[in-house]
This record gives structure tokens, sequence and C-alpha cells, in this order.
């Protein structure tokens, strides 16, 4: 049922940013800024017979991220080029961050394959603006695992707080990459409510989660300690192991109540 009511809030979502992608392409066509010589000769190259050559002229519209160069890889999109050229296109719209085209990734994030949907994801999250994170929490609700899976990543790196509720619901749904993105992008309690799983979701789903907690420079040393704590309590070898590990990479500037706490729990954790 939870996933049945987001499927339809991401539906709604998709279907209302649609309706301004037709008004989005148009604007497009307007005055487009000045191009590089080297870019202009990228997209010239978009019109050749060669398909290779295609793909090496979107590719390097991606590498020069010049604004103007997003007007002639919207136009091959239209084409309907074949499908490497697509993912290829969508990939460079995406280098080119440009919050002017964000509703028409959000158009390939509807697409039929999931592939091309991934790429969407992975292009749209590197775009700041307040609609991307939105796109990204409603294509965790995707039919398809890797893309679900492609949404939790890209929440992550994205960065955006508010994104926490819902991937801790993804992470209910089998999402476990979620774990990964909640680590990234949680406060103190985000933390305490990842550590509630202890015991109820297998420990292998959840410490890449506590990893990323623990490896932030924006989390609190007591929230660190506090996941250390818990991890203490799980004990077993599986802990063990990852708190060497984390031992072994903290900086020589590490808070010493952090390190003691953390060499104090691997001590007393039996082999």
């Amino acid at each position: 049922m939870e996933r049945s009511r987001i499927g339809i809030v991401a539906i709604v979502f998709l279907a209302l940013c649609m309706g301004s992608v037709a008004d989005a392409k148009k604007k497009k066509k307007g005055k487009a800024p000045k191009l590089s010589a080297e870019a202009k000769s990228a997209v010239q190259m978009l019109d050749s017979k060669d398909q290779s050559e295609v793909l090496e002229g979107v590719q390097t519209l991606g590498d020069l991220a010049e604004p103007g160069g997003a007007k002639a890889l919207i136009e091959l999109l239209e084409t309907g080029p074949k499908d490497k050229i697509t993912e290829a296109a969508i990939d460079s719209l995406g280098a080119i961050s440009n919050p002017d085209f964000i509703l028409i990734l959000i158009e390939y994030m509807n697409h039929r394959r999931p592939k091309v949907r991934i790429t969407a994801i992975n292009a749209i999250a590197e775009i700041k603006d307040k609609r991307v994170a939105e796109a990204l929490k409603s294509a965790l609700s995707d039919s398809d695992a890797n893309v679900r899976k492609a949404a939790a990543y890209a929440l992550g790196r994205y960065g955006d707080p508010s994104a926490v509720d819902i991937l801790f619901k993804a992470f209910d749904r089998d999402v476990p990459e979620a774990a990964i993105a909640i680590g990234q992008i949680g406060g103190i309690d985000a933390a305490e409510r990842l550590m509630g799983y202890a015991g109820k979701a297998p420990l292998d789903l959840l410490l890449p989660g506590f990893s990323e907690f623990l490896g932030r420079d924006d989390f609190p040393t007591k929230g660190k300690i506090a996941v250390v704590d818990r991890l203490m309590e799980l004990a077993g070898p599986e802990v063990k192991d990852f708190l060497k590990q984390y031992a072994a990479g903290l900086p020589d500037d590490a808070d010493l109540k952090l390190r003691q706490k953390v060499q104090e729990a691997i001590e007393s954790i039996a082999d």
C-alpha cells in the first residue's frame, strides 16, 4: 500500500513537470549563447551519418560543458537517436548542468528503458535546483531495482537532508543503498534511527551507512561516539573488523575521545 501511494505521488509529480517540457524545449530554440570553435565543430559532428562521429561530438560537448551546446544536444534527442547516443546526450546535458533543462531530464527519468532513466538520474543530480531533490525522491519508487539504487546514491551525493525520511522508507522497501545515502546526509537523529535497525536488518546492510556517518567531517563527534557505542554492543567479528579498518583510517588529528572509544570497542570484542 505504501509503495502504491508513493508511486502515485511520483506519477503526479512527473506529470506536472512534463506539462511544461514542451515550453522548455521551445525556449531553448531561441537565441543560444556563443560557442567556442571547438564546440561549433562538435555540433557539426552531430549531423554526421557516422554514428561514432556523432557520439564523439556529443561527448565533446559534455567535456566542454558550454551552455550553448545544450540546444544542439536537445535537438539531437528529439530525433530519437540510437540508445548509446541517447544516453551520452543525456549525460552531456548533466555535465553542462543548466537548471533550464531540468524538465527535459525529468522526462527521460520516465523513459521506458531503465538504463536511460539511470543516466537521467545521474545527469539531473549534477544540477543545483530545488526541483532536483523532489525528482530524485520520486525515482526511489521506480519499478526497477537498479533505478531505485541510482536514485538513492544520487540523493546521497546531492546532500539534501529533507530526503532522509523518504530514504528510510526506501530502506524499508528493500533499497539497501538508502542506508549509504542516509549516512551521507543525515544528522544525529538519523544516525540513532539507523542504529535502531541493528538486530533487525542484516548488519552488512547497515555498516555502509555507519561508515558514512563516521567518515564525515561535518558529523558531530558525539554522534560518532554514539555509533561506536552501539556497534560495541552488537560485537561480533564483522563489527570488530569494521572498527579496525575505521581506526586505521583515522587522521592524526582525530578527536582523542573518539579514538579512545574506538580502541575500547575493538578490545572489548572477542575474536
